[in-house]
């Protein structure tokens, strides 16, 4: 007797899908309507939770507690644009996505938690320390300096300084939003290599958000 995929138990195919990383189940779904079309939300769901438990700004993604929980519907875990993604697959196609995003909202920017730090050009040293800060509605308050209007700015920004390119750590600049904060120089928006974290700056200054170790 020939065996074939769709000969095997479908706990048996999902076991074997279970070794492959994303990309090859992706890729395997896209040449297989039986693969594609077998109910694959649990293992979808595993591989979001092992793909962004290490990234902070996702850390909400599938708790260590609840990812077992297969009856838990997805729009119950805390992460707002999962609302609009109908599966686990979907989501993590979404969040695919979603890490190369350099357009931020206004209300994303009030959300999040801030570190700030002046730049070498503006004097500081290298082991010069971060400090925190907020943006609130429209301003930044910044210990040291009355509250600084802010704005997002949607239109395309001026040339960015070669300066902000080689000594920023990210993926490239937003080419559709800029912000204004006070009459300081623009501020370019971007993303951090590491865990997608958002960085605005500029050629004195660098805003990075940060999410606070779970205690």
């Amino acid at each position: 007797m020939e065996i074939t995929l769709t000969s095997l138990p479908e706990d048996l195919i999902l076991l074997i899908s279970s070794y492959l990383d994303s990309n090859c189940l992706l890729r395997l779904e896209s040449i297989s309507k039986f693969m594609y079309q077998l109910e694959k939300e649990k293992l979808w769901k595993i591989i979001c939770f092992h793909k962004w438990k290490e990234w902070p700004i996702y850390r909400n993604l599938a708790p260590a507690d609840t990812i077992n929980d297969t009856n838990k519907p997805l729009a119950d875990y805390d992460h707002e644009p999962r609302q609009q993604q109908k599966t686990w697959r979907e989501f993590f196609l979404f969040l695919l996505k979603d890490v190369q995003r350099t357009e931020i909202t206004l209300e994303e920017l009030c959300k999040l938690q801030w570190n700030f730090k002046f730049t070498l050009n503006a004097g500081a040293t290298g082991d010069a320390p971060l400090q925190k800060c907020c943006f609130l509605r429209d301003y930044l308050f910044l210990t040291g300096y009355p509250p600084l209007p802010v704005k997002i700015i949607e239109e395309e920004p001026p040339p960015i300084p070669s300066s902000i390119t080689e000594n920023v750590e990210s993926i490239s600049f937003s080419t559709k939003q800029w912000i204004r904060i006070a009459n300081f120089p623009p501020h370019y928006i971007s993303r951090s290599t590491i865990h997608a974290e958002w960085v605005i700056a500029n050629q004195n200054v660098i805003f990075t958000s940060y999410h606070p170790p779970e205690i």
